[in-house]
């Protein structure tokens, strides 16, 4: 019998059409609450302290300094963190993203030699971590912005290691955005036990057009379409309404449609600005698997 662990429900939850794709899972989850409720679109208009993930060429609209932290926890003791932090200088402006999945107790699972899923009564500890770090500059009708990240898994004791780089280009007219970035292209450093894959790269296309509703009231409505490594392409489609202080928003992604139906495509949330701070808020059905709520805070400073 050959032995597989598998993480279960988290994986499902988390990256439901990688499946031929088991590495490093924390490159496959949306960062910031913004993003995620808008469908995951980010590519042309994803802003803050995780703009990096989405496009690292949109770091180049920062203007100031900003700290972000974003939590959520999935099922069980396995939970998500992301820290972000973004910093202007004179040219150029540079972004720092800490990530960390991780959980105890996951349940085993093996495959015989029938290809049957065996259930076991063993427990496995498992957590994947990134360190990103950014750089971006701005020019007369665009940016561009390259990132670079070491990352780390490790899954009932066997680890691994791989570095990654992403490279985007964001180009505007007015009101109109559009964006361009290649995501997680890289390589194993470190190998060990019997996992077998690649990293999740893809190269992903957004556009994004803001216009004006009425006076403190405007909208955002964005497009992304990725092209999986893997050789699946994806669709994602966010709406932002903001008024004043408030915004509202609504996504559709066809990755999560595809594998667990119509409502789990679905997402919807809200953000709160507060002087120097901002709150957002995400919840994302999954039908029998349940539900994310994902938080992000975010200082200006």
């Amino acid at each position: 019998m050959k032995k597989i662990r598998i993480l279960g429900l988290v994986l499902i939850l988390i990256a439901p059409v990688w499946a031929e794709t088991t590495l490093l899972e924390i490159l496959k989850i949306y960062p910031d609450a913004r993003s995620t409720a808008l469908g995951g679109t980010g590519i042309s208009a994803a802003a803050g302290p995780f703009s990096a993930y989405w496009n690292p060429a949109l770091l180049s609209e920062e203007t100031g300094k900003s700290l972000g932290l974003s939590y959520n926890q999935y099922v069980a003791d396995v939970y998500l963190s992301h820290l972000g932090f973004v910093l202007p200088a004179k040219n150029m402006t540079f972004g720092l993203m800490v990530s960390y999945l991780g959980g105890a107790g996951i349940p085993q699972t093996d495959i015989d030699a029938d290809g049957k899923i065996v259930y076991t009564n063993q427990n496995f500890n498992y957590y994947s971590q990134a360190l990103g770090l950014a750089i971006a500059r701005k020019f007369s009708i665009g940016s561009l912005g390259l990132e670079i990240k070491y990352l780390g898994e490790n899954i009932a004791g066997d680890s691994l290691g791989a570095i990654a780089g992403s490279l985007g280009g964001k180009l505007a007219y007015g009101d109109l955005a559009v964006g361009l970035a290649l995501k997680d292209v890289g390589l194993l450093i470190s190998k060990a036990g019997e996992e077998n894959g690649a990293l999740p790269s893809r190269l992903g296309l957004g556009l994004s057009f803001r216009y004006l509703l009425g006076r403190n009231l405007y909208g955002c409505w964005s497009v992304d379409g990725e092209y999986l490594f893997t050789g699946k392409i994806v669709g994602h489609f966010g709406q932002d309404l903001v008024w004043k202080n408030l915004a509202f928003r609504l996504g559709i992604n066809t990755k999560t449609v595809n594998s667990l139906g119509t409502l789990s495509g679905l997402s919807i949330g809200a953000g709160y600005n507060w002087r120097r701070f901002s709150l957002d808020y995400a919840f994302v059905p999954f039908g029998d698997l349940g539900n994310i709520n994902r938080f992000t805070i975010t200082y200006w400073f």
